[in-house]
């Protein structure tokens, strides 16, 4: 009988396997703890290009458990992160603040509902039985109090500060860019992604995740009585897709407000443009929100507020057409009419909160929309980030996630960069409030892609040791 053991992020199907990814995780964990700097570099870039990245490598010739093994290398880079940062504070002893506290009393949760089914599952007795879609569960809340806790406690200099924070609007640009190019040559991304790409036969053959329509990416919407697509780009989802750009027009709503203005316009704009054309509403809503929160804290009565106002009203007036075109004005319009997405998101919250009510400890781990749907586990789909958390891990994991959440936007608003420059720092914050408000509707915090990165950031923002530039 062949033994499947999930670890991370890959699912390890013999005992060579097994191996390979331990091999290539410690390779992993021992070139973090040298160059944790690049390590998260890597992180940014890998966790939005992973399903290209390794669907290619599969396509070319890649074996199977290669590809498999090759899948937990983020995890591997967290679990160097962690261990460099646990050494950093076990050296320089930092006193642990309310925000570590949190960050570990969420992680102390989420590990033992992985652990209770297996050692006391009366406590829980409608957890999945088997312990690789809890520990996939798992991964999903484990990932941020790490990130979090793991970039915090490393030492990093401002400049690298910067240049990751760079980076990140960087990839949101160019994931922008080909959401734009599908959007406008829908058949011609199709074919790149199902024949060039092999997403796919990767995602069937490696991952075990089949589609309805294996020769076709693309998602599908209804705008009033019209289907239109909308576009996932590389991250294949229009949810994800329009949560992720959350982050990158945070950072960059930042920077045109700021000194990078004339660089930053231009990106603000694709971003903005490929967010649109994902008709996710809920995250055009927390958009709103990024931009009206940079205008309001811009110094009142100044040239940066004046010129800021100003590219706003010109973007206001390009998106109009944009948005009537793309289809996303009628999906608005279609909340006011009997529109089966607007029940849906409902019915969801509705059953959100009567599960909470009659599960006041939570169903357990692959009970939620993502794990469960693909393993046949999901119990309820509440529609509500934090609803999602009480289904999963009680009412004390809930109050816990959202206590840290509300601390880290806190600390951001009260923290102050050490070189001046805030761009990071308010950047960050921005992109907490939108997704905050965007996790109200839907799940926001399900792809490693946005929660490892933002929390990643938030970290690194809110360093435990600000280090000064090298001379």
């Amino acid at each position: 009988m062949v033994a499947v053991a999930v670890t991370g992020g890959w699912l390890a199907t013999t005992t060579g396997e097994l191996a390979l990814a331990a091999v290539l995780g410690a390779f992993a964990v021992a070139m973090t703890a040298r160059w944790p700097a690049q390590a998260l570099a890597t992180l940014i870039v890998f966790l939005p290009f992973q399903v290209t990245l390794l669907a290619f490598a599969y396509r070319v010739g890649a074996p199977a458990p290669f590809v498999r093994a090759a899948s937990g290398v983020k995890e591997a880079i967290l679990a160097g992160l962690l261990l460099l940062a646990i050494d950093t504070a076990s050296r320089r002893r930092p006193r642990l603040d309310a925000l570590d506290l949190l960050a570990i009393a969420f992680a102390v949760i989420a590990t033992a509902y992985l652990i209770l089914p297996s050692v006391a599952p009366s406590l829980l007795p409608t957890a999945p039985r088997d312990f690789g879609v809890r520990l996939l569960g798992w991964r999903l809340y484990i990932g941020i109090p790490i990130a979090l806790f793991a970039a915090r406690h490393i030492f990093l200099s401002n400049e690298v500060r910067r240049r990751l924070g760079r980076l990140v609007v960087r990839v949101a640009v160019v994931i922008a860019a080909i959401a734009v190019f599908e959007f406008l040559f829908s058949d011609a991304w199709n074919t790149i992604a199902v024949d060039a790409l092999g997403v796919p036969a990767y995602k069937r053959e490696v991952l075990g995740v089949f589609s309805v329509h294996p020769s076709d990416v693309r998602f599908y919407g209804l705008a009033l009585d019209r289907s239109v697509v909308r576009v996932g780009s590389i991250l294949f989802s229009p949810l994800t897709l329009g949560f992720y750009l959350l982050l990158g027009l945070g950072v960059t709503l930042r920077r045109v407000a700021g000194a990078d203005r004339a660089r930053s316009i231009g990106s603000a704009a694709l971003v903005g443009a490929a967010l649109v054309f994902t008709l996710t509403r809920s995250a055009a809503l927390g958009a709103v929100a990024m931009t009206m929160v940079t205008f309001r804290n811009l110094p009142a009565r100044t040239a940066p507020k004046a010129r800021f106002g100003v590219l706003l009203a010109c973007a206001l007036v390009l998106l109009v057409p944009v948005s009537a075109q793309s289809g996303l004005a009628d999906r608005t319009r279609s909340l006011a009419a009997d529109d089966p997405s607007r029940q849906a998101h409902e019915q969801g919250l509705i059953d959100g909160v009567r599960t909470l009510v009659a599960a006041p400890l939570g169903l357990g781990l692959g009970t939620g929309a993502v794990v469960g749907a693909r393993f046949g586990s999901q119990q309820v789909g509440s529609e509500n980030s934090y609803l999602q958390v009480g289904n999963e891990l009680g009412i004390l994991g809930m109050l816990v996630f959202i206590a840290l959440l509300v601390a880290v936007v806190r600390r951001l608003r009260r923290a102050r960069a050490p070189d001046g420059d805030a761009t990071l720092t308010l950047g960050v914050r921005t992109a907490f409030v939108g997704l905050a408000l965007a996790g109200f509707f839907l799940h926001v915090w399900n792809d490693a892609a946005l929660a490892w990165t933002l929390w990643a950031l938030a970290g690194l923002a809110l360093s435990k040791f600000p280090a000064p530039d090298p001379s």
